[in-house]
């Protein structure tokens, strides 16, 4: 998939495949006036029409007004790309808002286009996708499993839980909550006092944390349903400027993969190996883990049509 923001300032989503022998235009990010196909050089400019073709006399009949990349279907709202990854599929806002069930509303409030992309990591792990997703499901672990990290921040065994169609928001509490006690209602705030977790169904946390956004995308490995690929994303409120200001982002994301890849995700690898062996049948979920019971539900009714 290519993203691209066009010279008349849209947001456009492409297949990224050339439309001369389907090799990728690009990789990875960046800024460019077009994108050149690394095989045989056809070009696109960024609203994704093809404006050269080499030696074009080889190609007769060929108008290059018809062979533009491919369009994804796109919504842009509040700050985020939503993208359809079927070029005949039908994506625009009411079907959004269905999709989303209510939770557009959050979304929107917090102004997510003045934020600023920090760093991203990708990491390849031995679990089912939908394992290291339930990390972020419940807080029941935390003061066991998080003891140096998240446990003196957060308290244990302690959300928030709604849904929203498939969807739903979990907010954990951090311990500086209390300090609220001590100030008029009018000043609470509670983002800076929760970190909140919005799953969207289905593969996909945001996590707005007391001062930056983080996402997390899993997705199945190609040939192995026991491993999946992992795409973090950090976003702050504005571009670092400074090596104090860098280095105090840097630490956040450092605490974020070390503490969901090296305990979270490291534990469901252990449970994934357990699984694989076939003795346990089921597992069971307390009435402290809502979003997890949730998820569960939501992934039975997308697989089967029914309810739970």
């Amino acid at each position: 998939m290519l993203l691209v923001r066009g010279d008349d300032g849209a947001a456009r989503a492409f297949v990224n495949q050339c439309r001369h022998r389907g090799a990728p235009v690009v990789k990875g990010c960046g800024r460019a006036s077009g994108f050149s196909c690394p095989y045989h050089a056809w070009r696109y400019d960024r609203q994704g029409d093809l404006i050269v073709i080499p030696d074009e006399r080889s190609f007769p009949g060929i108008e290059r007004a018809s062979h533009g990349l491919v369009p994804l279907p796109l919504v842009e709202r509040d700050g985020m790309l939503w993208v359809l990854p079927d070029p005949d599929g039908k994506l625009d806002a009411a079907v959004l808002d269905a999709h989303l069930s209510g939770m557009e509303h959050d979304l929107a409030s917090y102004r997510l286009a003045g934020y600023c992309h920090f760093e991203s990591r990708v990491l390849e792990r031995p679990a089912n996708w939908k394992m290291p997703i339930d990390t972020f499901l419940e807080a029941y672990h935390f003061a066991p499993l998080h003891r140096d990290t998240v446990a003196p921040i957060f308290f244990a065994n302690l959300c928030l839980f709604d849904a929203f169609g498939l969807n739903h928001r979990e907010a954990v509490i951090r311990k500086s909550i209390q300090t609220l006690r001590e100030q008029p209602e009018s000043d609470w705030d509670f983002v800076k006092h929760t970190a909140i977790s919005y799953q969207l169904f289905p593969n996909t946390v945001f996590v707005m944390q007391a001062d930056h956004v983080e996402t997390w995308r899993l997705f199945p490995s190609q040939d192995r349903p026991d491993h999946c690929l992992v795409y973090f994303d950090c976003y702050v409120p504005e571009v670092p400027t400074t090596d104090k200001a860098r280095k105090y982002w840097e630490a956040n994301v450092d605490l974020a993969i070390r503490t969901v890849d090296l305990e979270d995700i490291a534990m469901q690898v252990d449970m994934e190996r357990g699984y694989q062996a076939g003795v346990m049948k089921e597992v069971l979920i307390g009435r402290n883990e809502p979003s997890l019971a949730h998820f569960q539900r939501a992934i039975h009714r997308a697989v089967t049509g029914t309810s739970v």
